[in-house]
Order: C-alpha cells, then sequence, then structure tokens
C-alpha cells in the first residue's frame, strides 16, 4: 500500500478504494515499522500533552485489541501512570476493515488526591479521578478520531 501525499496533507489507502487524509497543519509522518501500519505524531502539543501518536492499522481489529475501558460501541480507553509523573492515553476505535489507535501522553498533570509518582495501572478511585481531569481531552481526540472516516 503506497502513501500518497497531497498538498493538504497525507493520503492512506485503508482498503475497500478507500483512503484517510491527515491534515498536514495536523500531523506529520513517522517511520513505519510494519507494513501493516502507519504512523503519525501531532504536529502540535499544548501543556500538559507532551505527545500524541495516531496509528492506522491496515486490518481488522482482532478482539484482544478490545481491551481497556469500552467508552462506546466501537472505542476502548486505557489510562495509566507510564512513567513517573506521565500518564498515557490509549484510546481504540474499531473502523471495521482497519482501526486507530491514539497513543497521548501527559506530564506535570495534576489531579487532585492523586499521587502520579509510581509507574502501573491507577485504582478504581485513581482513575476515575484522572478521568475526570482528562475528559475534555480524550473528548476532543475522540472527535478527531470520528472524523477519521475512510472515503
Amino acid at each position: 500500500m503506497v502513501i500518497g501525499c497531497v498538498a493538504s496533507g497525507t493520503v492512506v489507502p485503508v482498503g475497500d478504494g478507500k483512503n484517510i487524509t491527515l491534515s498536514a497543519a495536523e500531523w506529520r509522518p513517522m517511520p513505519n515499522e510494519s507494513e501493516y501500519a502507519r504512523n503519525f505524531e501531532a504536529v502540535k502539543n499544548s501543556p500538559p500533552r507532551a505527545y500524541h501518536v495516531l496509528t492506522i492499522f491496515l486490518n481488522v481489529m482482532s478482539e484482544d485489541r478490545h481491551s481497556g475501558k469500552k467508552i462506546s460501541v466501537r472505542e476502548y480507553l486505557e489510562i495509566f501512570a507510564s512513567n513517573p509523573g506521565e500518564v498515557t492515553v490509549l484510546l481504540r476505535r474499531d473502523q471495521g476493515t482497519f482501526w486507530l489507535l491514539s497513543r497521548e501522553m501527559f506530564r506535570d498533570l495534576v489531579v487532585p488526591g492523586v499521587s502520579l509518582s509510581r509507574v502501573g495501572s491507577f485504582s478504581p478511585n485513581d482513575q476515575q479521578q484522572v478521568w475526570n481531569t482528562l475528559q475534555d481531552r480524550v473528548d476532543r481526540t475522540r472527535h478527531i478520531l470520528s472524523r477519521l472516516e475512510a472515503e
């Protein structure tokens, strides 16, 4: 599968003669380590977000990828402390013939009553507090991913 470029961004063929076009103002291509996935990074990151990586998987989302908290019919969310002081949010979106994985990492996040000094999963209460703090950002990412329908 050949990725094409247009003046407005990058065109990614996702099968069945359909494509996703990523805006050059929002996403820049990254090296791809496999033939079945295409990686992009956000051009801009506003604190506390340190980075945002989007992977378009060019195959059907397997059942084992339907992990984390199911937040809609096609979306799964995981939130965990990836390093001391860093929170990672994984959002998977099943698009049928392909799927999307969004990885956002937040630094210097302030979550009242939650210590971000350890690595790993949060307790259910802490998970809810982190979710409450990041919910607007997650909803923004969900909106971005929902616009990436194949045409």
